[in-house]
């Protein structure tokens, strides 16, 4: 008669662990593999506008697309009547200042 003390029993105590209980983790990263997978396949975010407006007392603040072709910033400073026009070079990775003018002068 075997004692449950026994260095053989102790041994198969994981041998008896049910293999589904070892299989569960694997299971739970192909699931959230295929979840991800899916998503970077199927989702599409929306594209980046240029039509976007944002003031304050101070300033307005705008983007659009230049006649030259590009993006351009337009900066308006509202107490001083000028706008700033800024163009981002991808040379560069920057915004450039492309010109000052008086808004006054664009009514003209």
């Amino acid at each position: 008669m075997k004692h449950p003390q026994d260095n053989a029993e102790i041994g198969n105590n994981s041998a008896r662990r049910p293999k589904m209980l070892i299989d569960m983790p694997i299971l739970l990263l192909c699931c959230s593999a295929m979840l991800l997978l899916g998503a970077v396949l199927f989702w599409n975010p929306a594209p980046a506008r240029a039509d976007l407006v944002t003031n304050n007392r101070d300033y307005n603040v705008v983007t659009g697309s230049l006649q030259q072709g590009g993006e351009g910033l337009y900066v308006t400073d509202i107490n001083s009547g000028r706008m700033a026009i800024f163009v981002y070079d991808s040379k560069v990775h920057s915004l450039q200042l492309r010109q000052v003018i008086s808004v006054s002068d664009l009514f003209r």
